[in-house]
Order: structure tokens, then C-alpha cells, then sequence
């Protein structure tokens, strides 16, 4: 009777200690993916900021050539609609990359629970 009670003791923290090491493989696996993609992220931000300051170098040369203040003008108004289009392409970019790191980590959550389930 002891040593029935002993084996399924045994039986079960076997299967405890199973249990955690798939669920920390789990957790390993969807930091894994949410780190590689908050690299991609990272590297569209630099890239953002890296177009952002060649544009502005351009730009502030064009306007240290403008002649009047309508040349002024325009010039600046360009220089602020690049901007702002950058800014929101590299904005829709960024939100797409982090559906998908958040897609991909819920699908490994998922099927690793189906797995274990």
C-alpha cells in the first residue's frame, strides 16, 4: 500500500516536471519569435531615422539655395510632407511587424497547448 502510494507520487511529480519543461520550452520558443521581431522592428525604426536625416540634409540644402520666399515656401512645405509620409509608412510598417510577432507567438502558445492539452 506504502509502496503504491510512493509509485504514484513518483508517477506524478514525473509528469509535473514534464509539464513545466514543455511549458518553459513554450515560453522559450514565443520570447524567441517576439525577440527576433522586436530586431526587425529596431532596425525599420534606424532606418526610419537614418532616411529621416538624409532627407533633412537634402532639404535644408535646397532651402539654402532658395531665392525668395516663395521658393522658401515650398521647399519647407515638401520637406514636412516627406516627413510626415515617412513617418507614417514607417509607422504602418512597424504595426504591421508587431501583429505578426504577436500572431506568431500566440500560434506557437497555442499549438504547444494543444500539444500538451
Amino acid at each position: 500500500m506504502v509502496l503504491g502510494r510512493t509509485m504514484q507520487a513518483i508517477f506524478e511529480a514525473q509528469q509535473a516536471t514534464e509539464k513545466s519543461v514543455r511549458n518553459a520550452q513554450t515560453v522559450m520558443e514565443s520570447a524567441t519569435a517576439v525577440s527576433k521581431g522586436m530586431n526587425e522592428i529596431s532596425r525599420e525604426y534606424f532606418q526610419l531615422a537614418q532616411h529621416q536625416m538624409k532627407n533633412s540634409i537634402d532639404r535644408m540644402n535646397e532651402l539654402l539655395r532658395c531665392r525668395t520666399p516663395h521658393e522658401f515656401a515650398a521647399c519647407q512645405t515638401d520637406l514636412v510632407r516627406e516627413t510626415m509620409t515617412g513617418a507614417l509608412e514607417s509607422s504602418r510598417r512597424v504595426a504591421d511587424m508587431s501583429l505578426k510577432v504577436a500572431e506568431d507567438a500566440g500560434r506557437r502558445l497555442a499549438g504547444n497547448m494543444q500539444r500538451a492539452g
